[in-house]
Parts: structure tokens; C-alpha cells; sequence
């Protein structure tokens, strides 16, 4: 019984895996481009395409996964988005710095980093952390 339970609860993440897919792919295209062709180091770089794709997710996310969008929120996910993208965005520079390619470093980080996303959506928009689903 309880195997079923978890199923479902991982089944409820696939539109928010889709939406954050995607926001990753635009956070992830955004950041190689900037390294690669605009030569912007790495702290930055990280910094502006975790903004585009974390704003991209919260716009769909609050449209398909959660509910309740109001500016109110938004505001707070954008603080919160601040706050986290100088911790993950340094992670990733620390990573880079040490050896590991850029494009590997931020690959490390997008789990943490997708997973503290899905928690604070869920409490900010239902009020309560949906830990797995």
C-alpha cells in the first residue's frame, strides 16, 4: 500500500518536473552561452540564468502545479529566488574554481538546487512543504 502512495506522489511531480525542466534548460542555456560566447565569468553567468529559469518555473508552475499566484508571492519568490541564486551560483563558482568544468559544477548543483525550489513553492503557494509530491 504504501509503495502506491509514493508512486502517486512522484506521478503529482511530473508537471512540476516538466515546468522545472524547462526553466532548467533556459537557466542552463542562458549560463553556457554566457560563459562560452560572452566570456562572463561564472558566478555571474549562474547568477542570470538561474533568474531567467526560476522565473520562467514560478509563472508555470503557479499556473499548473500550485495554486494561489498573487504579486504578493511573487515577491517573495523573487527574494527567495535572490537569496538562494548567491548560494547556488557560488556553489557553482567553488566548483568551477576547484577544477571541475563549469558545465559539470552546475550540473552538481541542480538537484539541490530543484528540490529547495519545489519545498518553498509548495509552502508559499499551498502553504505546506509537499516533500515528495
Amino acid at each position: 500500500m504504501q509503495l502506491n502512495a509514493l508512486l502517486l506522489k512522484i506521478w503529482a511531480m511530473r508537471h512540476y518536473t516538466l515546468i522545472a525542466g524547462t526553466g532548467w534548460l533556459i537557466d542552463y542555456s542562458s549560463y553556457l552561452a554566457l560563459i562560452h560566447l560572452a566570456h562572463v565569468p561564472v558566478f555571474i553567468a549562474a547568477n542570470v540564468g538561474i533568474l531567467l529559469g526560476s522565473a520562467f518555473a514560478y509563472v508555470f508552475a503557479t499556473r499548473y502545479v500550485f495554486s494561489g499566484a498573487s504579486w504578493m508571492k511573487w515577491w517573495i519568490f523573487i527574494a527567495f529566488t535572490f537569496a538562494t541564486t548567491e548560494i547556488w551560483s557560488g556553489g557553482i563558482a567553488l566548483l568551477a574554481h576547484a577544477g571541475l568544468w563549469p558545465v559539470l559544477a552546475k550540473v552538481a548543483i541542480t538537484p539541490l538546487s530543484f528540490y529547495t525550489n519545489y519545498l518553498f513553492m509548495g509552502w508559499l503557494q499551498e502553504g505546506r512543504i509537499r516533500w515528495l509530491g
